[in-house]
């Protein structure tokens, strides 16, 4: 979840520019006792509008304290602190949902709004898959920190791709991004009953170096 002050600046800042011709007080709303707190006006989320819906979501995934908080989520999972079940990023657009959907056969994803997590046990699995340096230097990836988690936001908000595997069990996005040479490309799992897309792992691909001229 996000921490409240964080959320709250967050939040209010992202849905601004959706609901600034609205003069009733914002106020924060928690869906359900582990997903996301919600910025709305005198309505619930499944009556909001869902193109409001969509662009309080792509915002949200947009500000860097999104991922900021999903990577000192992921930083205490990692140190042994005590965290919620759960770190949302928001809530899936009609596109991502109906896009999902038909890759994983979720067809729940088309009637019921989901939202982007990352669990409490995720990091922890990055970790014993992916985050000895010598083993990933092998494979031709980095080895993946907390900070990395930082990243998440944006790989879901435009991915350079989206496929399923495990027969649509996982769904898989990645993003390359050329300033640090690298590919983010991290696996999800949908769960009905939580109404979640939630973070299984990811991987840091390097880009091979150049062969240099002799």
């Amino acid at each position: 979840m996000y921490d409240g002050l964080d959320f709250i600046g967050l939040a209010l800042e992202a849905f601004a520019n959706v609901v600034r011709h609205n003069r009733q007080p914002l106020q924060i709303h928690h869906r359900n006792p582990h997903l996301c707190m919600l910025v709305r006006s005198e309505k619930q989320p499944h009556e909001l509008p869902a193109a409001q819906r969509d662009a309080l979501a792509v915002a949200i995934r947009s500000q860097p304290e999104t991922g900021e908080a999903v990577a000192r989520y992921a930083r205490a999972v990692l140190s042994g602190q005590p965290v919620e079940p759960y770190r949302t990023m928001g809530l899936l657009t009609q596109a991502e949902a109906e896009a999902i959907a038909g890759m994983t056969g979720v067809e729940a994803l088309r009637r019921e709004l989901y939202d982007w997590t990352v669990g409490q046990y995720a990091p922890l699995h990055v970790r014993t898959e992916h985050g000895d340096e010598a083993t990933e230097s092998a494979r031709g990836q980095r080895a993946v920190t907390a900070a990395d988690y930082a990243r998440l936001p944006s790989v879901i908000l435009e991915p350079d791709r989206r496929w399923v595997e495990d027969g649509g069990a996982t769904l898989l996005l990645d993003k390359w991004f050329e300033d640090e040479g690298e590919r983010v490309v991290a696996a999800f799992a949908v769960q009905k009953k939580r109404r979640m897309v939630t973070l299984k792992s990811m991987r840091i691909i390097r880009r091979a170096p150049r062969a240099q001229r002799p």
